[in-house]
């Protein structure tokens, strides 16, 4: 069986390997280099090989002995050896020596790889794994034989990383725009005549490679490999004559798929309301599958807006210091489809919380009619100084008005008799309890009569009024 060792850690069972090499020309045919891409395809169980289920890897001469592993402890052991593959091929392991062996004593083929990426593809990860590593490496020794060309006189491939004055989001961090451009001067392919120009050639290595390598982009100052590249954007430039092309890709990073910046403005006034607005904008950023569009820039945008509506409120109490009545004064929404932007504006203020469930708006005033001195107006003909007033030793009832206005939004159910009766109906339920309570016996009048309570309901509009007149004595 064979053995296959990275930095002196056993890989058991034995993964595939395969190798490519590509050789770089210059125009006259001369070999100015190489490049093998040596990809490994093995498979991982949870109970037997290196490394083993707790995640440590067999370095001496023969094989580990298979572990007894529950059932239940299957999944944790294949993440074990996921985590220990991942450490072992990670950015640090680069350049250490691959070996590939017949026996523990034999010479090796080895190598010492310049970039490596792993794979795991899904799967359920309970009885056993697959994985892919895949290494860019510049010489194998010994050195094999043979000759396979990639049709590249000269090439150039660079990322950039640029950090943008945007934020994502309040407490997310800066998104980046990374531009990535790659450049090749093909030669053309022969078999008695040309079958492909040296401009295809160029275009086909290009492209190959067009697309993120998080790899590449992680490796910076600025690393983004923990982020999504969004609006993907690509240009062309082809040179036919001298056989040449140039890709340039563009995207922004990001680690959620829209951005959103937000202000939140107070305004204190002498009627003692403090007014709290929050203006917001939404950009929605688009993600592509190669050309294809996976998620649209508005439905992205519109999702978040979603999400997010009932959070505004909490934003303006949070910023603004104060608390705020829960039901918005005004809300104003505006939207750009194609685009896929969204902005909005809510305005709040500190006035109570409603006494009526569910009321937009509500407007509430008592008037008081306090008792007087009654008293008799007693006309005296000639006498200058007018009539005489004459106190009797009473005085008026009190009285006591409750004015109720509100507005609940549209309550109109349809055009069949019942919907039309319900309706219209007024729902003295909202307000039964605000009356019971300023009613003048429930605060300890000895008696209290009322005249005939005014109601009126749109159920158009959802506006309402109440008035009711109470006559006391205390």
């Amino acid at each position: 069986m064979g053995i296959i060792k990275y930095d002196g850690n056993k890989i058991i069972p034995a993964p595939l390997v395969s190798f490519n090499r590509d050789f770089n020309q210059l125009g006259n045919g001369q070999v100015i280099g190489q490049t093998y891409t040596v990809t490994v395809n093995g498979t991982m169980i949870p109970y037997m090989g290196s490394p083993t289920s707790s995640g440590t890897f067999h370095t001496i001469a023969g094989y580990p002995p298979n572990e007894i592993i529950f059932s239940a402890d299957r999944l944790q052991a294949c993440l074990n050896k996921q985590k220990a593959l991942l450490q072992l091929f990670n950015a640090s392991g680069m350049g250490k020596k691959f070996e590939i062996l017949n026996d523990d004593s034999a010479t090796p083929v080895y190598f010492f790889p310049r970039n490596i990426s792993v794979n795991i593809p899904e799967g359920q990860w309970h009885d056993d794994f697959q994985y892919t590593i895949t290494m860019q490496v510049d010489n194998i020794y010994p050195s094999p034989d043979g000759v396979i060309t990639d049709n590249i006189e000269s090439a150039s491939e660079s990322w950039s990383i640029e950090p943008q004055d945007q934020i994502e989001r309040v407490g997310r961090p800066f998104t980046y725009r990374v531009t990535h451009n790659i450049s090749a001067k093909g030669k053309p392919v022969f078999v008695s005549g040309i079958v492909s120009e040296a401009w295809v050639e160029a275009k086909d290595w290009a492209r190959a490679r067009a697309g993120i390598n998080y790899l590449m982009i992680g490796s910076g100052i600025n690393n983004v490999s923990n982020m999504s590249g969004y609006n993907h954007t690509v240009s062309e430039t082809i040179d036919v004559v001298d056989g040449g092309y140039t890709l340039g890709e563009s995207w922004i990073f990001s680690s959620g798929n829209v951005l959103e910046d937000y202000n939140v403005n107070s305004i204190y006034s002498l009627d003692g309301i403090t007014r709290v607005t929050v203006d917001g904008n939404i950009i929605g950023l688009e993600l592509r599958d190669k050309q294809n569009i996976t998620t649209s820039r508005w439905n992205n945008c519109s999702g978040y807006y979603n999400s997010i509506q009932n959070d505004i409120l909490n934003r303006a109490q949070t910023y603004a210091g104060v608390t705020l009545n829960p039901i918005a004064l005004t809300q104003n929404i505006g939207r750009n489809i194609g685009q896929g932007t969204l902005s909005y504006n809510y305005e709040y203020d500190t006035r109570p919380t409603n006494f009526i469930s569910g009321a937009l708006s509500e407007t509430v005033n008592v008037t008081y009619g306090l008792k007087s001195r009654k008293f008799a107006t007693i006309p005296v003909i000639g006498r200058a100084a007018g009539p005489v007033l004459q106190g009797l030793g009473t005085s008026e009832a009190q009285t006591k008005s409750l004015s109720v206005e509100f507005v609940l939004g549209p309550r109109f159910s349809g055009f069949n008799d019942e919907a039309i009766r319900s309706s219209f109906r007024f729902p003295i339920e909202l307000i039964s309890g605000l009356v019971n309570a300023l009613d003048p016996y429930s605060a300890g009048a000895y008696s209290s009569f009322y005249d005939p309570p005014q109601e009126t309901f749109d159920p158009f509009s959802g506006r309402g009024s109440y008035t009711i007149n109470w006559t006391f004595e205390v």
